[in-house]
């Protein structure tokens, strides 16, 4: 089971090392979410710079998908606009980015954070999404998710000493709320909406699943 997130800074530090198409299409994933072949796949006529929109005819689960391009977006769009030699929104000479993987790859090693997967950009954008205050319905639209659970009970400590950390990094009370109001199943933890509260109020971050 992936747990990666990735946070502004270790984000900043990866991209250091990459050229600006590879930066603008990470930083894209990581504020809408998208899977890295929708990124990649991005085109131009897929772009409406009247009613400010940004969709994809298809996705993984066959479904078109349509994002309102707000300002980090814009900003992005207008870098590559500026550069643009072909259809493909993020490209490198005119083609697609095929080297995106290795590269990847070789700037989280040089940066320090071997292990960082380019998907766990996903997860850090639902997270991040649902901290701000993002109805789960929303989004679901905008990343593509059919569902947006953040937590499983194998979030919840199961030593004294885990507990306690728990306790601590989420507030007392929480902790408390967490451990005698939701429901239980054959004494463990039922999956519940309150792992949002858990992240958006306290900055808890539960394991994932599926994203």
């Amino acid at each position: 089971m992936r747990r990666g997130f990735v946070d502004d800074c270790d984000l900043d530090a990866i991209l250091e090392r990459h050229p600006e198409a590879y930066s603008d299409a990470a930083r894209f994933a990581h504020a809408t979410g998208w899977r890295r072949g929708e990124v990649l796949g991005l085109v131009w006529t897929g772009v409406d710079h009247g009613s400010g929109r940004v969709s994809i005819p298809t996705s993984k689960h066959g479904d078109p998908r349509t994002v309102p391009v707000a300002p980090e977006l814009g900003a992005i769009l207008d870098r590559r606009e500026a550069a643009r030699t072909c259809g493909y929104v993020f490209a490198d000479g005119g083609a697609y980015l095929w080297r995106f993987s290795r590269l990847w790859r070789e700037a989280t090693v040089a940066a320090g954070r071997p292990g960082v997967l380019f998907h766990d950009l996903r997860r850090s954008a639902v997270r991040n999404m649902i901290r701000g205050g993002a109805h789960e319905a929303v989004v679901r639209g905008i990343t593509g998710r059919r569902a947006c659970c953040l937590g499983t009970t194998s979030s919840t400590p199961r030593t004294p000493r885990g507990r306690l950390c728990f306790r601590r990094s989420i507030g007392l009370d929480l902790a408390q709320f967490w451990h005698s109001r939701i429901p239980k199943k054959n004494g463990a933890l039922k999956k519940s909406a309150v792992l949002r509260l858990l992240v958006a109020g306290a900055g808890f971050e539960p394991a994932t699943f599926g994203l």
